[in-house]
C-alpha cells in the first residue's frame, strides 16, 4: 500500500464509525478493507489510492468530495448533515497524514488518528496544516 496505510485506515475507521454493513460482514477492519481493495484494482502500481470505483461493491453507497475550508466550524457543519470527515494534515517535514473526525466540540476537533495516541488535533501535529477535508457520504 506504499505510504497511504493512515488514509486507508482512516476510511476503516469512519465506515465502522458509520456502523453500516459491509460485504466484508463482522470481517472488516483495516487489514481486511485493505486486502478487498488490493483485490478489487483500488491501487495504481505506486501502491497509492487511485480509485474508489470499487467501494459499492463494499458497502451500498458511497461518494466523496473535497473541501479545502478545513476549520472546526466546516466540519462541524458536515457532520450535522451526515457525513464522516477526514482532515489531510501536511506536515512540517513535506509528509502528508490522514485522521478521521469523530467529533467537534467548540473549536477543538476529536479524532481517531492511525498514527499515534492523540485524540485532540489541535493538541497534535504542531506546524502541520489542515490542508483539506475529505467529506464521505457512506450508507
Amino acid at each position: 500500500m506504499g505510504d497511504v496505510g493512515c488514509f486507508v485506515t482512516s476510511i476503516a475507521i469512519l465506515i465502522s464509525k458509520a456502523g453500516i454493513s459491509t460485504t466484508l460482514g463482522s470481517d472488516f477492519n483495516p487489514g481486511s478493507f485493505a486486502t478487498f481493495l488490493v483485490n478489487n484494482g483500488a491501487f495504481s502500481s505506486d501502491g497509492s489510492l487511485s480509485s474508489f470505483a470499487s467501494m459499492t461493491k463494499l458497502i451500498s453507497k458511497f461518494s466523496v468530495t473535497t473541501d479545502g475550508n478545513a476549520s472546526a466550524s466546516n466540519i462541524q457543519n458536515y457532520i450535522n448533515q451526515g457525513k464522516y470527515v477526514q482532515i489531510r494534515l501536511k506536515k512540517p517535514n513535506g509528509g502528508t497524514h490522514f485522521v478521521a473526525v469523530d467529533y467537534v466540540d467548540g473549536n477543538d476537533v476529536h479524532i481517531s488518528d492511525p498514527g499515534s495516541q492523540c485524540d485532540v488535533l489541535n493538541n497534535c501535529y504542531q506546524g502541520s496544516i489542515w490542508s483539506e477535508l475529505r467529506v464521505y457520504t457512506l450508507g
